[in-house]
């Protein structure tokens, strides 16, 4: 069925659907010759790598306001408050996006960590899930890790030649953004729904967009977590 309404991609780790949900319906229509719409439209979420039924089960929020999600390129590619089944249809649409990372500093680590606090989020809580973050103390260390971590996880994914001065220029403009309160990228912030799925302002943060915070590029370590469309 996946093949049929959606290609031939390969979803790794089902959806949002509960286990239960056995598709009997579509089934039914198929039998009976009834047309069936927005097939193509599956509700995705995002996962950490490697997957782990243990983990919370997907990333539904990326709380945090210090913190980017970057492609294979090192780009930002989308609003990162998006809500999940947008960024995994965002992820799925697209062969460079099979595997993300979410890039965010000590901070963020600190005031967002683990599921409940972090509402499904891929910040891990302190101690656990070390497993699926790497660390760096700049974008040379975190691409080191990185890169070691997607031969564990992902060996058949790759990150461009020129990831690390790409990540490094695009954290540097979405500084700016967040001094300024204005994401002219990809608006984040901008919308109603976006500022509420951000749920709380942190208390340091006193500009004027509360979802974003600048990511502190030299006093922090850095840190990324690796997200899935599933």
């Amino acid at each position: 069925m996946k093949k049929k309404y959606m290609g031939a991609k390969f979803v790794p780790y089902g959806t949002c659907s509960s286990n239960t949900n056995t598709g009997d319906l579509c089934t039914i229509a198929q039998k009976y010759n009834i047309s069936l719409s927005g097939m193509n439209q599956a509700w995705f979420k995002q996962v950490v790598l490697p997957f782990s039924m243990r983990r919370f089960p997907g990333a539904f929020f990326l709380q945090g306001d210090s913190f980017i999600v970057v492609d294979k390129f090192g780009k930002r590619y989308a609003c990162e408050k998006d809500f999940y089944q947008q960024r995994g249809m965002q992820m799925y649409q697209n062969p460079d996006r099979q595997v993300v990372f979410f890039v965010f500093d000590k901070r963020s680590r600190e005031l967002y960590p683990g599921p409940i606090k972090g509402l499904g989020g891929p910040i891990p809580g302190d101690g656990v899930d070390k497993d699926c973050m790497v660390e760096g103390s700049n974008e040379e260390e975190l691409t080191k890790g990185i890169k070691d971590l997607l031969a564990k996880v992902a060996p058949d994914f790759t990150l461009d030649s020129n990831f690390t001065s790409t990540l490094q220029a695009q954290i540097g403009r979405f500084n700016e953004y967040a001094r300024e309160g204005k994401d002219p990228e990809f608006g984040r912030g901008d919308d109603t729904a976006q500022y509420c799925w951000h749920i709380l302002r942190a208390k340091d943060n006193k500009f004027k967009n509360k979802t974003m915070y600048p990511i502190d590029q030299k006093k922090s370590s850095m840190h990324s977590s690796r997200v899935i469309y599933t």
